[in-house]
């Protein structure tokens, strides 16, 4: 949507939150390498978004200074008083070089808001993770054929500046139990490595870019029991008649 050197960015954001929230369901946001294309940056969209009343964008501030990254948790409950049945971490991986990946600064705050989660509740509060670049563990999921997978490989991982410190904070909190990801257009399988994260990809759901089809999406059920995280890829059904 935000892809190119677009000058109607506020048009475009704006767009965003009038069809999600015209679902009025709950849904989340997390910036991809092409969003701030166009001198509309993430302040700006942000802005934009905070106007909805369905959608989630948070951040934290990581300096002394003020610096800001589009970093948050989202907490899910039955009810208000009730301890979390899951979290959802969204990461923000950047845009340009040298921002190209979870960083050292986010880690830390990823580690202190599970802490106090784990203090709070006196246990760990099981956890999923969402952003846009992937880890190059997903390379190494891919690499070891031992590991089963479900989904379509069909290109090679860009992992981009990812040093693989952020999949060893996940594993080290124990509380992450899946990752799901974009950036790579037509990846949208995942498979479980041996630390027992599951690492997936979403599922593209735009047309713009070739050989894209079938577009869908990733439906990820969370259950309130001890069940794991379960992964389906799921498209469109359309009648004979109405297919393109």
């Amino acid at each position: 949507m935000f892809t190119g050197e677009k000058y109607f960015g506020s048009l475009l954001a704006a767009f965003a939150v009038e069809f999600f929230d015209s679902l009025e369901r709950p849904w989340l946001y997390t910036f991809g390498n092409h969003d701030v294309e166009g001198g509309f940056g993430r302040e700006q969209i942000h802005e934009v978004f905070a106007v909805s009343r369905w959608g989630l964008l948070g951040s934290h501030s990581v300096t002394n200074q003020g610096t800001r990254k589009y970093d948050y948790v989202v907490d899910l409950k039955r009810s208000l008083a009730a301890r979390p049945e899951w979290q959802i971490y969204a990461f923000d991986t950047g845009s340009e070089k040298g921002f190209k990946s979870i960083k050292g600064d986010q880690l830390a705050w990823f580690k202190s808001v599970s802490e106090s989660t784990r203090q709070t509740y006196r246990q760990t509060v099981r956890a999923i993770s969402i952003f846009h670049i992937p880890l190059r563990q997903y390379q190494e999921l891919w690499d070891d054929a031992s590991i089963p997978n479900t989904g379509e490989r069909k290109e090679e991982v860009s992992f981009e500046e990812d040093d693989g410190s952020p999949y060893r904070a996940f594993v080290q909190r124990q509380n992450i139990e899946a990752t799901f990801c974009g950036h790579d257009h037509y990846n949208n399988f995942w498979g479980r490595t041996r630390d027992g994260v599951i690492l997936s990809y979403g599922y593209i759901s735009s047309a713009a870019t070739k050989a894209a089809g079938p577009t869908g999406g990733k439906l990820i059920q969370l259950p309130f029991t001890a069940e794991p995280v379960n992964i389906q890829n799921v498209t469109p059904q359309f009648p004979d008649s109405t297919r393109e």
